[in-house]
C-alpha cells in the first residue's frame, strides 16, 4: 500500500525554492521581516509538518542566515541551507548525498 507521503529521507523541492525566494525578497528590500516570517509559517505549516520536520532559522554572525529542517520525532537534521548576506545558496542543495542520512548513520542534531 503506497500513501501519499514522500519517502522519509525526501524533502519537498519547494522547500529550498520557497526559501530561495523568501530570503532573496527580503534581500532586495521587496519583502519586511514580517512578510518574510509569514512566507516561512506557510511553508512549515503546508509542507514539512505533514511530513513531520520542523523548520529552524538561524541569524548567524558573519550574515549568513542558515535553514536547518529538522525530524521532529527525532530531532535529527535532515537537511541546512545556508545563504550569504547577497543572497546566494551556500552548500549542498536539498536531497543531494551530502544532505541525506545515510542508512546506519548517526543522526546529526542541531
Amino acid at each position: 500500500m503506497k500513501s501519499g507521503v514522500p519517502h522519509p529521507q525526501s524533502i519537498p523541492e519547494i522547500v529550498s525554492i520557497v526559501i530561495t525566494q523568501a530570503v532573496r525578497g527580503r534581500a532586495r528590500g521587496e519583502s519586511l521581516d514580517a512578510a518574510f516570517e509569514a512566507r516561512l509559517q506557510r511553508l512549515r505549516r503546508e509542507e514539512l509538518e505533514p511530513l513531520g520536520l520542523a523548520l529552524l532559522v538561524r541569524e548567524l554572525a558573519d550574515g549568513r542566515c542558515r535553514f536547518i529542517v529538522k525530524d521532529m520525532e527525532t530531532g535529527a537534521v535532515r537537511t541546512m541551507l545556508d545563504f550569504s548576506e547577497g543572497e546566494t545558496l551556500q552548500g549542498p542543495k536539498l536531497n543531494s548525498p551530502a544532505n541525506v542520512p545515510q542508512p546506519g548513520a548517526e543522526p546529526v542534531h542541531a
